[in-house]
């Protein structure tokens, strides 16, 4: 099964952002934590493995974000309601895309639904990409589990 690694982890979420929500994002050395405010996670099963997707990112991104997917302005937005749900909704299609680069295609997932969490900090066996758009940073982590 191929591995995920940071650029490719870029670079799915990049074509996933592009494609659904028409958004701009360029890689990142790093991102301030104190500035990641809205979490979610997503966690998959399978035959070939096990493993948990998360989004962190800030309260721009995450207005920005749920404005695209809505198609109205940021400041229509009620970033407790729409704005997490967005973050939700970025984490299951990131996971996925993530899914069927690993072998999705030929082998079967069962993929949870996207939760809300309080926060996220890679542990061991993460991986990770920082990504901007427009100044505000999103953090993407992807941890596989044995079977």
């Amino acid at each position: 099964m191929p591995e995920i690694t940071a650029e490719n982890l870029a670079e799915l979420a990049t074509q996933a952002l592009e494609r659904t929500a028409f958004m701009l994002v360029d890689p990142s050395e790093d991102a301030d934590p104190g500035q990641l405010t809205r979490h979610a996670s997503i966690s998959y099963t399978g035959d070939e493995g096990a493993g948990e997707l998360y989004v962190s990112a800030s309260e721009g991104f995450t207005l920005e974000l749920a404005s695209s997917l809505l198609g109205c302005e940021p400041d229509e937005i009620d970033v407790e309601e729409q704005g997490v749900d967005a973050v939700r909704e970025l984490a299951n299609i990131l996971a996925g895309s993530v899914l069927t680069s690993i072998g999705g295609q030929e082998h079967a997932f069962r993929m949870g639904l996207p939760e809300t969490v309080e926060s996220h900090t890679n542990e061991d066996g993460c991986v990770s990409c920082a990504m901007d758009s427009m100044g505000e940073p999103l953090v993407i982590s992807w941890r596989a589990k044995a079977a």
